[in-house]
Order: structure tokens, then C-alpha cells, then sequence
């Protein structure tokens, strides 16, 4: 079975707190586009939640006084990437 690119699909978004659901008309083409682009935009909301998660975590480590590479606590810490190396 063949999908014809452009053929007009009725895309509609709805979510709980809109008072009624949004539609449009769309090719397949923009479709897929449309949901390429979404599909990057939570690829990039995962990644700004793990530099957040790594730099809380880092955050916590410091304020505890351990080096935040290898987890020694600062005054046995040897490692070459150590911030005050």
C-alpha cells in the first residue's frame, strides 16, 4: 500500500486545560516534519534535564566538600581535574 505524500490529513491537538482542541489541515509530508520537529524538541528537553541533574549533583558535591570528579573528599583528592588543580 502506497502513502501518498501529499495527500490532506486533519491533525488535531487537544489537552486538558484548553477550552476547546486545535485542528488544522496538513499534508503527510508536513506531518512527518511536524513530528520530526517534536521529536527533536524532546531530545533537547531530555538533555537540558540531565546537564541540570549533572550539575545539581556536582553542586551538592562541592557544598559537601568532596571533588566533584572522583568523589574524594577535597583534602585526599589527587585527580588531575580537580577545580583547584
Amino acid at each position: 500500500m502506497d502513502i501518498d505524500p501529499d495527500e490532506i490529513v486533519t491533525v488535531e491537538l487537544d489537552t486538558y486545560d484548553w477550552e476547546r482542541s486545535y485542528s488544522r489541515l496538513l499534508t503527510r509530508r508536513q506531518l512527518g516534519e511536524l513530528l520530526l520537529h517534536f521529536d527533536d524538541m524532546a531530545d533537547q528537553t531530555e538533555a537540558t534535564y540531565e546537564e541540570g541533574a549533572q550539575h545539581n549533583q556536582r553542586a551538592e558535591l562541592v557544598a559537601a566538600g568532596r571533588c566533584p570528579n572522583c568523589r574524594w573528599p577535597d583534602y585526599q583528592c589527587n585527580c588531575a581535574e580537580h577545580p583547584d588543580a
